[in-house]
């Protein structure tokens, strides 16, 4: 046994022994002789209390340099190298690099932007993690392992997003994306993120400490996601998961202090054990012909406020006579607008029910199918909308509303309740609204 420990420390002091740390340039390599090759390292990146390193903005990391009359080549960037350089701006690497070490760049709040040589064959975990500024990750096209794709660092197939640059406030994720790895998202500045329909799996921290992310939809694709998902997302209040999540990682809300809704549109509910969820107070919307599976469950039956949903289903006739719009999934009780547009020359029927109401206001207790008819339109005429003594028009985006006796109701051309009063004059956006007043529906383009 001696003899084994021994060797195994004469080991460790020969390799040490061929590491040789130096300054050149005003940057920290270590040598290695034996291989004539170099590394980027933190030796002189020690933070202080205040988180201060090198004090540099820009940088240049040479294929090479000459020590001692002797040429080395610098083939990785070391773990931790530039971690905390709080003035580094931005870095060029060489095409010599081979390695990005784990936490290189972390915590550079001032990092805007990287590029990845073509011959990086390993960027370590957390390279970026909190680099907070950091707008854009790109890829040297030749390089065979890494792709950038919409300014994130993916695999070179470009069917999983390996890290997102964490300064983005907003990213829109390329469809072809079927995985999210561990950490991609942590510690963004993310307040929006659009994910694609191909996506099939997220790993675990994948969104931790998102702290400007307040909402976000998961797509139908995805079957599972990993623990801790969400993860100290302070600020985080509502998630939106798709119609096939089979598992959800343990604690995947842990520390998440504002969430107040969940919804799972899963008719099966999905398999976990803890999610760190206050099951007192936030609410768990699921459809209702799921409820009673929800109910029973393990773990989702401890929620003390269950929710249903039901959908709404809407075709037409025909596709090239007309739209329709209001289809989708809504919560029980609640009153839908839907609406039939016609196109040129054809005009609006009825439902498939016999309603010819339209817009059409629907209280939503079940799941709905509707069709719209439309026919050729003979003999256009134009209909009056005005409601007895009321005077509705439009000026300068203020709706006014005068000689009415009785409250009104706004709907956006969704079908969501906007405005119920009696005000006389209200401030709209552009777009498309239903005004219910004295049982008719009027509608108005803004």
């Amino acid at each position: 046994m001696n003899r084994i420990i021994i060797f195994l420390l004469l080991i460790f002091c020969i390799s040490i022994a061929h590491a040789k740390d130096v300054l050149i340039d005003g940057i920290y390599y270590a040598l290695y002789p034996d291989e004539l090759k170099a590394t980027v390292v933190n030796d002189g990146n020690k933070s202080d209390d205040n988180g201060s390193g090198y004090e540099i903005s820009e940088l240049l990391i040479p294929e090479t340099i000459v020590y001692e009359g002797i040429t080395y080549t610098v083939k990785s960037i070391g773990d931790y190298a530039f971690c905390n350089t709080k003035s580094l701006k931005s870095i060029t690497l060489s095409d010599s690099i081979t390695k990005i070490g784990t936490r290189a760049f972390a915590n550079c709040d001032s990092f805007q932007s990287i590029y990845i040589p073509k011959n990086v064959i390993m960027v370590g975990s957390y390279a970026f993690e909190a680099s907070r500024a950091l707008q854009t990750i790109d890829v040297a096209p030749e390089n065979t392992t890494y792709s950038s794709i919409s300014d994130c660092l993916c695999n070179k197939e470009g069917t999983t997003l390996i890290l997102a640059p964490g300064g983005r406030d907003s990213i829109v994720v390329a469809e072809g994306i079927t995985a999210i790895d561990h950490y991609a998202f942590s510690y963004c500045n993310l307040q929006y993120v659009e994910l694609p329909l191909s996506l099939q799996t997220i790993d675990h921290y994948a969104f931790s400490c998102c702290n400007a992310l307040q909402s976000v939809v998961i797509p139908d694709g995805v079957t599972k996601i990993g623990a801790n998902l969400f993860r100290e997302s302070l600020n985080l209040r509502t998630v939106l998961f798709g119609r096939n999540l089979k598992e959800m990682g343990n604690y995947s809300f842990m520390g998440c202090a504002s969430i107040d809704t969940i919804t799972i549109l899963a008719s099966e509910p999905p398999t976990t054990k803890e999610l760190s969820l206050n099951v007192d107070s936030c609410l768990l919307r699921v459809f209702q012909n799921s409820y009673s599976a929800y109910a029973k469950h393990a773990y989702w039956s401890k929620f003390s406020n269950i929710s249903t949903l039901n959908t709404i289903q809407l075709d037409v006739n025909n596709a090239e006579w007309g739209t329709v719009q209001g289809a989708g999934y809504y919560d029980t009780n609640s009153d839908i607008v839907i609406f039939a547009q016609a196109a040129e020359g054809y005009e609006f029927v009825n439902w498939s029910d016999g309603v010819t109401d339209n817009p059409r206001i629907i209280k939503l207790l079940s799941d709905i199918e509707l069709i719209a008819n439309f026919q050729v339109k003979e003999n256009p005429v134009d209909v009056n909308l005005a409601t007895s003594d009321a005077v509705i028009y439009l000026h300068e985006n203020v709706l006014h509303v005068e000689n009415i006796s009785t409250d009104y109701q706004l709907y956006d051309i969704f079908g969501r309740k906007i405005y119920v009063g009696s005000d006389r004059e209200l401030n709209l956006t552009s777009g498309v609204y239903l005004i219910v007043i004295e049982n008719k529906i009027i509608k108005i383009v803004v």
